[in-house]
């Protein structure tokens, strides 16, 4: 049958919800031992840290509680047109979906609680106790060419054993992965050039309409 693979930051949520965070909560910089957060990231982005130390060293000195910060992202509604009423019809046919990304766990449900969405999340695994934030990568691969911290590819391979058509739908380097592996892409920003240049079978991604639209066609096929 059919299985539908979605990115978070930046493809489910029209934004990127990580850095809102950031953004929201950044300690004053000039407090001793705070380091701005787009400089965590750049480190990151030009892989001179882990996903594991980017992770830690930008929501390690956020100094807020899981509360505060799922209570934010809800508030903040941030998902992208169309994706409840995918998910919606979804369930409906008997369509397996869930989200892939390189975000934590714990935000990621809380933007889907703001919609009362509850569908599998594959990501970065977070874990409280009293004050601490601990992180867990399940999904961590040091053989993947993209981003061995958390191979999105590992989250499509549970899917594609039972041999189910893979749709993918992602925005950047972390999805390049799954995207040469689905058999169908969604594409956003970098994906778009990335999926252009590798010949993969691919369409923009405007809004989760457009993924309805193409399962339709495609149950139709099956029938």
């Amino acid at each position: 049958m059919l299985t539908i693979l979605c990115d978070f930051d930046d493809t489910v949520a029209a934004a990127n919800v990580g850095q809102s965070i950031f953004k929201r909560f950044q300690p004053d910089v000039m407090l001793p031992g705070v380091v701005p957060w787009e400089e965590i990231r750049n480190r990151y982005s030009d892989r001179e840290i882990s996903l594991a130390k980017y992770q830690e060293l930008a929501f390690l000195q956020l100094d807020q509680s899981k509360t505060i910060i799922e209570n934010f992202v809800r508030e903040s509604r941030p998902l992208r047109s169309g994706f409840k009423e995918l998910v919606e019809f979804c369930n409906n046919n008997d369509i397996a979906i869930a989200i892939t990304s390189h975000g934590l766990d714990f935000y990621i449900t809380a933007a889907l609680d703001s919609e009362d969405i509850n569908i599998p999340i594959h990501s970065v695994e977070t874990y409280f106790e009293k004050s601490e934030m601990t992180f867990k990568y399940p999904y961590a691969d040091k053989s993947c060419f993209a981003w061995p911290g958390n191979c999105k590819c590992k989250m499509l391979e549970q899917y594609q054993g039972s041999g189910d058509t893979i749709i993918y739908a992602g925005d950047s380097t972390s999805d390049a992965c799954p995207a040469l592996r689905a058999d169908y892409v969604f594409a956003r920003d970098w994906l778009v050039t990335f999926c252009t240049d590798n010949a993969i079978n691919y369409q923009k991604l405007g809004s989760f309409y457009d993924i309805i639209d193409y399962a339709k066609k495609t149950i139709g096929d099956y029938k």
